[in-house]
């Protein structure tokens, strides 16, 4: 096999350089033809395209499906790891899912960027039809950031931090990342600020920068850099300590709905720290982060002075009730107590808030 016709991984050139919609040397009969070609030379790559135009009818190729199975089966074995999942996937499926499988598959591997989305989610999760299998779900979206998706460049560098279907790759991770956050990407912003901020996956611990990234992520609307702002500038004895700014932080993220945000700014409004003292505005702000599920503000703090349920009680329209998370001692700084984002599902944007937290320990996410 020559350098030319066959790239480093494996893919037949003279028929994949014709296949890409977006190129202007789009040519899809062409690339058939090529395939066709490459096919009958024993090109693993070429007899699997081949047979994606044979099961489809497509581009001129009269439909011959005993043959495309064929194909598939001989590229499988000749080591086409595309075509090892076609020819698991047509073993269980009937052919009327298998026309729409195949039908997808080709418009991705002319790189159709909706194509490639859909095939993603589809390979991302798994479904009734094909199973799970992240490289294959990289590979296609893979696609969709080379195309300029702010969302899928996020995604893609994710799981090259995480080794998602991929060798782990801290530079492709970041490169990735950055490119997102060019393109508006708040958390792509919000993640490359966490890895400065801990110094994970190989890169220096720097809370400069990350809290600069943390700054343009909570501009462009974060929630949870706001929320990881406001931890850092409400920790005491730290040059950063700043409980107003935190504050501030603090209430940008409750506004949002951030469950732990609202309990530390209503903790704020409690004790009157760093804002003026409200017991209204505590309760406000306790009930809706028990109300979103976030345990601490349902259930901690000294006995008898705040209840180990909110989902009970009622708003208060005086200040009679804002007792009940009165504690002797006010809390002294707060903690990000839910799993990091590097340990979440790389599409949620969301903080779990099923481990309890207090306010008496540093912001760290981990």
């Amino acid at each position: 096999m020559s350098q030319t016709t066959v790239s480093q991984e494996g893919l037949y050139m003279p028929a994949r350089s014709l296949m890409d919609c977006a190129s202007v040397g789009y040519d899809l009969k062409g690339a058939a033809a090529a395939a066709e070609r490459g096919s009958g030379e024993s090109f693993p790559d070429a007899q699997y395209l081949y047979a994606l135009f044979l099961y489809q009818g497509a581009a001129g190729v009269p439909r011959d499906r005993k043959t495309a199975e064929e194909l598939i089966g001989l590229a499988s074995a000749g080591g086409s790891k595309e075509a090892a999942i076609v020819q698991s996937e047509m073993s269980r499926n009937p052919e009327d899912v298998m026309e729409r499988l195949v039908g997808l598959r080709l418009k991705g591997e002319q790189r159709n960027p909706n194509a490639c989305s859909e095939l993603f989610s589809m390979y991302d999760k798994g479904t009734p039809e094909v199973k799970k299998n992240h490289a294959e779900a990289v590979r296609w979206y893979t696609v969709c950031a080379e195309a300029d998706d702010a969302e899928a460049q996020n995604t893609i560098g994710f799981m090259h931090l995480k080794g998602k279907g991929i060798p782990r790759d801290t530079e492709k991770g970041l490169y990735w990342l950055k490119r997102a956050a060019d393109n508006g990407s708040a958390m792509a912003m919000f993640r490359i600020g966490d890895l400065y901020y801990q110094g994970s996956y190989d890169t220096e611990q720097d809370l400069k920068r990350a809290m600069e990234w943390f700054g343009r992520a909570s501009d462009a609307g974060n929630k949870e850099a706001q929320y990881a702002l406001g931890c850092i500038y409400s920790t005491p004895k730290t040059k950063t300590f700043d409980i107003k700014k935190g504050n501030r932080f603090f209430e940008k993220a409750a506004e949002q709905g951030h469950p732990e945000a609202q309990y530390q700014i209503g903790m704020s409004y409690a004790y009157g720290e760093g804002v003026e003292r409200d017991p209204s505005m505590a309760v406000k702000w306790l009930e809706a982060s028990a109300e979103n599920g976030y345990q601490q503000a349902s259930a901690t703090s000294p006995p008898t002075m705040i209840p180990t349920r909110l989902s009970t009680s009622t708003t208060c329209k005086d200040n009679s009730c804002a007792a009940m998370w009165l504690a002797p001692t006010p809390p002294k700084a707060c903690r990000q107590a839910s799993t990091s984002w590097a340990t979440r599902k790389y599409v949620s944007t969301d903080i779990d808030p099923t481990t309890p937290a207090s306010r008496n320990t540093k912001y760290k996410m981990s």
